[in-house]
């Protein structure tokens, strides 16, 4: 059976006066509990000195279960006392066997503790089945019995108990003691624990005026009744056993143990007060034994059926991971709200790189992140908020009542100023920001499902933004949204109807205006749409994978139409350049597509470059620089494209098996219009030289910025001022016209 931890709110005084007043109360139960015992064992006569109920022993077993065995001395302390006290055993005992008398039995107690508290570590406040079965098998029996064989023991070597009635005594006293321990020590911890830690104590389910009433009336006359009616049989005493486990059954463990600890008592004093004279001491003891255990078992096992079904509905209606509400409680509330005619917001976020975390560190640190995250975020919104987790990364905030509007902007921009925050989880700091999107419900008509539906629009605009950032809904973004879907719906199938087709924008040399390469562009007609822009469809195609079909037919329509190019004026056919995707990159798909391109349309590899995006690889450098020395190993150029605008291509660059690189638009733009945009592009150009490599200039617009990129030692430009794409025919046209010098570029161009 596996072992719980120690529940940290056992029983446990806070300070030395606590303590004291603890010893003394205990010492001071113990006598008054020990003089009763005394009289009853007296009264019964069969037996001297052996009680049928000892309540000591079960105040002994909960001061040392609950309060540890640093007790101990105390215990002693207590049985050292009574001993000559009350129980008269100096009369017979030599003063060293008082002591050793004393310390036999308080040490029974103590190893008895000692394995429920750090052998099998029991929660001391009984909160579970296993911690309560435990205290029966060491409390109730081995402990007690322990402590019969010492101390009878010690009247058999005393003197006055004759050997022959030993184990006679024995059972006598250990289940006398075991009645005292099942009745006792259940009630103190559980009320002791609850009391001293400032702990409500459970009463079990919500009460019910009446069968509260009636309960407590069938248990507080039950055993003195039954006494005024049974005369010397003592049988009827057993029918006091249903009210306490209908007691077990209705009102909780807690209230249970005290109901035992209440019947054994009054059975006791209501035969004490008849006389027990006729008390068949088996009876009662059969009785009181059996009626503990088998009550405290019930109230237990009901409990552990409670909280299973409790512990169920909550898995329900939470996430297990958080704690936080799940997806469907968070719905419910949410429509609750809508319907409710109230003011409600939505926000709904994710955490931007919780995949790449997951991948970098593993799932487990992932997930701690994730708790992380639910712990902060529901710290700095507030109470006012409803917080819950929607599903792997996504969580959801729910804002009700008035200005519920402002107070989601509000709390949006928390959102992204606490998320921003590194968090730190074991040896790594991990970062978490997040794309959040707000929508607010519109009234007096509005769904749950569509304030959620645009609250998560916002969110997709906003991680699309990059992230990091918060949107709110408006009716322009969903129509962008609308369009995003309309775009998708009809690209699925744009392939198959071939609609789509590439054309191609020559790149020319400097100064001579040969053409050294030609980029590939697809362009799409849809007979709804017509001319669709590729600004409108490439996002789309990124973000559904559907770009991995549309690189695989440019590829092969460039490669087939690269290879009927002539030669130019240098005596080499144009090199046909081809756009990798990030979905593309890493994919050994694409590895394939190459290669069968290639065998197909006869294109020598060289005369084939493939540009890769520049911010590309900034999750996984080192795999992005294996992938690319496997792609350059196939034969074709490596192009940098758009470079300037990512952020790693000068820490990565030297490594990158690359031969070229093409300078983003925004370079030439700036172009003549002060010292910035040179001295920007003469030291791009100059890194490039150093490491060898070609420079190629993209959005030339005027003959302005070509002298400036030619002055600057470009090695060749791209532009809308030198060549708009072409269809393959005008292509084939262009390249069979002799080059023009780089002064009349604009007149033969336009």
């Amino acid at each position: 059976m596996e072992a719980s931890p120690r529940n940290p709110l056992e029983v446990r005084p806070g300070s030395h006066v606590a303590s004291l007043l603890v010893g003394a109360t205990y010492v001071g139960l113990y006598l008054l509990a020990a003089l009763w015992g005394r009289d009853v064992a007296t009264a019964v006569g069969t037996v001297p000195g052996v009680a049928p109920w000892f309540p000591a022993a079960g105040l002994s077993m909960a001061l040392l279960v609950g309060f540890g065995l640093r007790w101990a001395p105390v215990v002693f302390l207590a049985e050292l006392i009574s001993g000559p006290l009350i129980f008269n055993i100096d009369a017979t005992f030599t003063a060293p066997q008082v002591v050793l008398n004393a310390a036999a039995i308080a040490g029974a107690f103590t190893i008895g503790a000692w394995v429920l508290r750090d052998l099998v570590r029991i929660d001391t406040s009984l909160r579970d089945m296993r911690s309560l079965v435990w205290l029966l098998v060491v409390g109730v029996g081995a402990a007690p019995l322990l402590a019969a064989l010492a101390g009878v023991g010690m009247r058999v070597w005393a003197g006055p108990d004759p050997a022959s009635l030993y184990f006679d005594e024995v059972r006598t006293w250990w289940v006398g003691d075991a009645i005292g321990v099942a009745s006792v020590t259940p009630a103190v911890l559980t009320v002791g624990s609850a009391f001293i830690n400032r702990v409500r104590p459970s009463f079990g389910p919500p009460s019910e005026g009446l069968r509260d009433f009636g309960q407590t009336i069938v248990v507080l006359c039950a055993p003195f009744a039954l006494y005024a009616l049974q005369g010397a049989q003592h049988r009827l005493l057993l029918v006091s056993a249903f009210p306490v486990i209908w007691v077990a059954v209705t009102r909780g463990f807690l209230i249970t143990s005290v109901t035992v600890l209440y019947t054994n008592a009054a059975c006791t004093a209501a035969a004490d007060l008849q006389g027990l004279g006729g008390l068949d001491l088996t009876d009662i003891q059969t009785f009181m034994l059996t009626l503990a255990v088998m009550s405290l078992g019930v109230a237990a096992a009901t409990r552990e059926l409670r909280r299973s079904r409790t512990a169920l509905a909550y898995r329900a209606t939470h996430d297990e991971l958080t704690g936080l509400p799940n997806r469907g409680s968070f719905f419910r509330r949410l429509r609750e709200a809508v319907e409710g005619w109230g003011d409600v917001s939505v926000i709904f976020f994710d955490i931007d790189r919780a995949r790449a975390v997951g991948d970098a560190v593993g799932l487990e640190v992932m997930d701690g992140l994730l708790v992380q995250v639910a712990e902060r975020v529901s710290r700095a919104v507030g109470p006012d908020c409803t917080l819950a987790r929607y599903g792997g990364d996504e969580f959801a905030i729910l804002i009700c009542g008035p200005n519920a509007e402002r107070r989601g902007a509000e709390v949006a921009g928390l959102l992204v100023s606490v998320l921003r925050i590194p968090f730190h989880e074991g040896e790594h700091e991990l970062f978490a920001p997040a794309s959040v999107g707000l929508a607010t419900a519109v009234r007096p008509h509005d769904e749950a499902g569509n304030v959620l539906r645009r609250a998560d629009m916002a969110r997709a605009q906003a991680r699309r933004r990059g992230g990091d950032t918060w949107i709110a809904y408006s009716e322009e973004l969903g129509a962008r949204v609308s369009e995003w879907h309309g775009v998708e719906h009809q690209l699925r199938g744009a392939l198959e109807r071939a609609d789509m087709r590439v054309e191609y924008q020559p790149i020319f040399a400097l100064p001579g205006r040969e053409v050294v390469y030609v980029e590939s562009l697809v362009r799409w007609r849809d007979a709804e749409r017509g001319d669709v822009s590729p600004v409108a469809f490439i996002p789309v195609a990124e973000a559904t994978g559907a770009i991995r079909h549309i690189g695989r037919f440019v590829l092969r329509a460039a490669c087939m139409e690269a290879a009927k190019w002539p030669a130019t004026q240098n005596g080499v056919a144009p090199i046909v350049t081809v756009n990798v995707s990030v979905r593309q990159l890493g994919d050994d798909r694409l590895i394939a597509d190459i290669e069968r391109a290639l065998e197909q349309s006869g294109l020598p590899p060289s005369r084939l470059a493939l540009e890769i995006t520049e911010s590309m690889g900034l999750e996984d450098p080192e795999a992005t620089i294996a992938f690319l020395h496997r792609l350059r190993g196939l034969g074709p150029v490596l192009m940098i494209d758009d470079f300037g605008c990512g952020y790693s291509s000068l820490a990565h660059l030297h490594r990158l098996p690359v031969s070229v690189v093409k300078l983003d638009r925004v370079f030439a733009s700036d172009l003549g219009q002060g010292n910035a945009g040179e001295a920007v592009v003469g030291s791009v150009v100059h890194l490039a030289r150093g490491l060898s490599l070609k420079v190629v200039a993209e959005g030339v617009e005027s003959d302005e910025q070509l002298r400036h990129l030619h002055r600057l030692g470009c090695d060749a430009v791209q532009g809308f001022g030198m060549s708009r794409p072409l269809a393959p025919e005008a292509l084939q046209e262009l390249l069979g016209r002799p080059s023009r010098p780089l002064s009349s570029v604009r007149a033969t161009t336009s």
